[in-house]
């Protein structure tokens, strides 16, 4: 039951005056509510969005990388009157770039990075094996080096998907792939000298396994033991 503001009296449901004072009686349903609608977020006001850092950084890198290719022309042109030594030095900051904006314009896309590097290093690769006339090591060296490379971080990036990039196993990943990788390219240049043998890379291995093995214990039996953050406090 609704009460007179002035007075305090209970009256009737729908009585539009006071019987005691007069006064008129406010019945509140009778006023629609306000529609306060939906309105588009809006981001603070000076605040930059992850990608928006990286379109700015990538700005600067790439004046840098423009500067330091500048730089190193002029350099060489006034010493020799002619290209020498800045054809490679321009190779290697045009590809350093291309793999710097790789990585800044498609940071969630990992697979891409990679493929996208891997395409960037074989053009280095055979624009440096150009560079004196001839063809030389690209075809035998470069080609299979960098299409081993891009597979080493494939396999350990589609294996710690599978272990939901559990440290441990990233690591011990990585450890195996750059042993398996080392191995192969040991043998790829011996073979390409003329002797296909395993030399320096039995070090590597000798190494990276018994690591291997002690981050692949920690994951699977030491970790359910202790936690090893709060023994390091962290």
């Amino acid at each position: 039951m609704p009460f007179c503001s002035r007075c305090g009296v209970e009256v009737e449901q729908r009585a539009a005056t006071c019987p005691l004072c007069q006064a008129p009686i406010q019945h509140f349903e009778d006023y629609p509510e306000k529609d306060e609608g939906t309105y588009p977020e809006q981001e603070p006001i000076g605040f930059i969005s992850n990608r928006q850092v990286r379109v700015i950084v990538w700005s600067v890198l790439t004046i840098l990388f423009i500067t330091a290719f500048l730089v190193v022309l002029a350099v060489d042109l006034i010493l020799h009157d002619t290209f020498t030594w800045s054809g490679y030095a321009m190779i290697g900051i045009g590809g350093a770039w291309v793999c710097s904006s790789l990585i800044l314009l498609f940071l969630k896309r990992l697979s891409l990075i990679i493929a996208g590097q891997s395409v960037a290093v074989l053009g280095i690769l055979v624009l440096v094996d150009v560079s004196d006339g001839e063809l030389d090591w690209f075809l035998t060296l470069g080609i299979p080096i960098t299409c081993m490379t891009a597979g080493a971080v494939l396999l350990v990036y589609f294996l710690s998907i599978i272990f939901r990039f559990s440290v441990s196993m990233v690591f011990a990943f990585t450890l195996v792939a750059a042993g398996l990788l080392c191995m192969g390219v040991d043998l790829l240049i011996s073979g390409y000298l003329g002797d296909a043998r395993m030399t320096w890379s039995f070090i590597v291995l000798a190494a990276t396994f018994p690591l291997t093995g002690l981050a692949m214990y920690y994951h699977f039996y030491l970790r359910k033991r202790f936690d090893i953050r709060k023994v390091f406090h962290l």
